[in-house]
């Protein structure tokens, strides 16, 4: 049941509108029903350690009973072989045998629905971003080839959706938090001539800590180094004019301060919906900041003071060097001599009962983890 480009094309602008507006996934729902003769659907995004539900055609009730009572046992979910996305009740055991589960029993049945098929989206890591799955029942015949076949056609198009709908709900989540964060990711809207037409709090910080890799002038994004503010221009430059470095996500690039050393992570995308924050114009790029510092609460201070008995300059150093600075540059930072901070860190090994900084600083880690 090979898909025509129309029904595509279709099917696509649903799922993009579902990305930028959460009420329409019933509408992207039904036309992934009717693509594959369908009675329902289900999306499911990881969240952290959870899944959220985007769109379910299940009672509510059966919904919860779910994933309380029986997704720990659906021999749906653990699939076939790990690379195996795309596949159907069939593909993972013979009828008889599905027809025991409890799954079947318990959940199916009772809905009238006979036959499951499921594909898993992957996130960068390896593990599961989405899970889509859909269902017949009453007279309609069990999944076969034919279907798994037009799900490969329509996986692609998912998988870019769920990527969108994780990446909106984060910069959504960001720009309405208000909160700075220590570490980022901070957002941002530029156009093609790098003027900023939204800056979110999180990377108003990652700016300000970072005035010689990337800084606002006159309302416009630059860089103070020369190759730095040449790879923006042409990362903003595809991004506008809808494209990307790779033709999938966007742009990566690792920006260096004036020493050389990297500082921070961004990511340049296009923006088809500047409408989301409250823009109209077309041609705009998404920029998404990291730092590549680890920030270390300063709080964590007296914490290390009454836990080994430190002085207030050792918990200062020890702070520094958790958020990766060499002996160097911590000395650099607190203005004082590197015989002063190595004489320091002897006190640290001393006082903490460790013999090297890679060991002191995975133990202070782990004694100021949360």
């Amino acid at each position: 049941m090979a898909l025509d480009a129309n029904s595509l094309t279709r099917l696509s602008i649903d799922l993009y509108d579902a990305c930028y507006d959460p009420g329409r996934w019933p509408l992207a729902a039904r036309a992934l029903r009717d693509c594959l003769d369908s009675m329902a659907a289900t999306l499911v995004v990881r969240q952290g350690t959870d899944f959220r539900t985007m769109h379910s055609d299940c009672d509510a009730d059966y919904s919860r009973r779910y994933w309380r009572d029986f997704s720990s046992r659906d021999p749906m979910l653990a699939g076939p072989a790990p690379a195996r996305r795309i596949y159907c009740d069939q593909t993972v055991m013979d009828r008889a045998r599905f027809r025991r589960t409890a799954l079947f029993n318990d959940w199916l049945r009772p809905q009238d629905r006979h036959s499951v098929l499921l594909v898993k989206i992957p996130d960068e890591r390896g593990g599961t971003a989405a899970i889509f799955s859909l269902n017949r029942g009453g007279s309609q015949p069990f999944y076969g080839p034919d279907d798994l076949a037009a799900c490969r056609q329509i996986e692609p198009l998912l998988a870019h959706a769920v990527r969108h709908q994780r990446r909106i709900a984060q910069l959504r989540a960001l720009s309405e938090t208000g909160r700075p964060s220590a570490n980022g990711p901070g957002h941002l809207i530029l156009d093609t001539g790098r003027r900023v037409r939204h800056l979110d709090p999180a990377a108003a910080a990652l700016l300000d800590r970072h005035p010689d890799v990337l800084v606002i002038r006159g309302g416009l994004l630059g860089a103070p180094d020369g190759a730095t503010a040449s790879q923006l221009a042409h990362g903003l430059l595809r991004a506008c004019a809808g494209l990307s470095a790779t033709g999938r996500t966007g742009t990566d690039l690792l920006l260096r301060d004036t020493a050389g050393r990297p500082r921070l992570a961004l990511h340049i995308a296009p923006l088809p919906h500047a409408q989301v924050f409250g823009l109209e114009d077309a041609g705009l790029a998404s920029l998404t900041l990291r730092s590549l510092r680890a920030d270390v609460d300063p709080e964590v201070i007296p914490h290390l003071q009454a836990l080994f008995g430190l002085s207030p300059k050792e918990a200062a150093l020890a702070r520094t060097l958790m958020q990766g600075l060499s002996l160097r540059e911590a000395a650099l930072e607190r203005h004082v001599g590197l015989t002063t901070v190595r004489s320091q860190l002897s006190s640290l090994f001393r006082k903490t009962g460790t013999t090297r900084q890679g060991q002191l600083i995975a133990l202070l880690a782990r004694a100021t983890a949360a």
